[in-house]
């Protein structure tokens, strides 16, 4: 009987054991699932840093402001958004929204453009010097102006439920302008040049990525530039991808 009763005892803990080891496995499985993507705008998905909480950046007539962002809130700042503009009685008259990337870390989705400039040389009166201004390609400039063409970089603007990845986006570092205007309109040294691609009334979605401390993160900002003076930013979400 008792050889019985230990033969017994030796099944049931051998099968208990099988149960945690396959419910150890299970575990393990749950953990390590692979997820290297992010839905944009999914905020059921993404650790929501902001959600609906307005930051809103207002430009004075004259002069500018910033924003600077922490986010993946790590007491270091990631991105600065800056509005400004400049005037002066002699016709200087330029408006910039820009993006700069600040940690170099993070990298935002963005995308290189040949734009046709226009640069033409004025003589000033009475003939004591030169001076060179621009126009984008499609305005009206002097007929014997020399044709150059820049690269610019504009931000990719994402979409709800858009699907992105570390590798399926052009990932950018440095300045960017979500809007700039030059139309300068000095006699001498007038331009008009205009550029940028996120005025156009709408509420976008800027994508960046942070790669550090061997951990990836991808994530969305939603942005509407207003108008050439007022930038509103509504929610964002950030996302710690598993390999």
């Amino acid at each position: 009987m008792g050889k019985l009763i230990s033969f017994v005892s030796l099944i049931l803990l051998l099968h208990i054991g099988c149960e945690r080891e396959q419910l150890q496995t299970a575990n393990t499985e749950t953990i390590f699932t692979i997820d290297t993507t992010l839905e944009v705008g999914n905020v059921n998905q993404q650790q929501l840093i902001w959600n609906n909480v307005l930051q809103h950046l207002d430009l004075p007539f004259v002069g500018g402001k910033q924003l600077e962002l922490d986010l993946d809130l790590d007491l270091i700042n990631d991105l600065k958004f800056s509005i400004g503009f400049a005037v002066s009685p002699g016709g200087l008259n330029i408006r910039t929204v820009a993006l700069t990337v600040l940690d170099s870390a993070c990298t935002i989705s963005a995308f290189e453009q040949y734009d046709s400039i226009v640069s033409y040389t004025f003589s000033y009166p009475g003939g004591t010097g030169t001076s060179t201004a621009n126009y984008l390609a499609g305005n009206t400039y002097p007929a014997n102006a020399t044709i150059q063409v820049f690269s610019n970089q504009y931000i990719s603007t994402g979409s709800t439920q858009q699907l992105i990845t570390p590798t399926n986006q052009l990932w950018k570092k440095g300045s960017f302008n979500l809007y700039y205007r030059n139309a300068t309109s000095n006699p001498v040294n007038n331009a008009n040049i205009t550029l940028g691609n996120w005025l156009d009334g709408q509420a976008h979605y800027l994508l960046f990525k942070i790669d550090k401390n061997n951990q990836i993160k991808l994530g969305w900002i939603e942005v509407k530039l207003v108008s050439t003076s007022s930038l509103e930013i509504y929610s964002m979400g950030i996302k710690t991808l598993i390999y």
